[in-house]
């Protein structure tokens, strides 16, 4: 028995005795005072325990997504890969610390990165086709290479990111911040907001 549910059946049992106290003294039906009393306490119980279930989940998926993170870091191209896909399904990747992750050459099609830190990033060669940037912060990570095609990354950091031969043909960089940020070489027909981009190397 786990912690949780002893410190559960303490609680519950300390509301069932009070109840019992009160009833005591209004009521002579002692059949049906313990009726409600044991039905009260089986009920919270079960309460109880459904709580610390879904609790351990969300506890178990946490260190879930701190592996996976983690194999973003350190791991070989396959174990990337691998724990790129798992987040990308879990949708993982959103409003996430991805500081220094490791994406290159992965491929990564229609991912959510919205609002994630992922300053420092390896996205050297990676294909990111339709994938979400919005308010991503990005700053000095390697986008070299990078595929960007059709992305949305409105609002998006790149200060002093090396997006040198990146691809962001049709990808929207309306609010993209890029001071300090090499685009020389990347290609960038079609892509919208292009007036706020500051030119380093091109």
């Amino acid at each position: 028995m786990t912690k949780r549910i002893i410190i559960a059946v303490l609680l519950v049992s300390g509301v069932g005795l009070s109840s019992a106290a009160l009833r005591l003294q209004t009521t002579p039906d002692w059949p049906g005072l313990f009726l409600n009393i044991g039905t009260g306490l089986i009920g919270s119980l079960v309460v109880f325990l459904l709580i610390d279930v879904l609790l351990r989940a969300r506890e178990d998926a946490e260190r879930r997504r701190y592996r996976l993170v983690h194999e973003l870091r350190v791991g070989n191209l396959t174990t990337r890969q691998m724990a790129a896909e798992e987040l990308a399904r879990q949708a993982w990747l959103s409003d996430a610390d991805l500081r220094g992750i490791d994406l290159s050459h992965v491929a990564l099609p229609r991912a959510n990165f919205c609002n994630s830190d992922m300053s420092g990033a390896k996205l050297f060669g990676a294909n990111l086709k339709g994938s979400s940037f919005l308010s991503a912060d990005m700053t000095g990570g390697d986008l070299r290479g990078t595929i960007f095609e059709a992305c949305d990354l409105q609002g998006a950091n790149l200060t002093r990111a090396d997006a040198r031969s990146a691809h962001f043909p049709n990808a929207n960089l309306t609010g993209v911040k890029t001071t300090e940020c090499n685009f020389d070489g990347a290609n960038l027909d079609g892509a919208k907001g292009l007036e706020a981009i500051r030119w380093v190397g091109k």
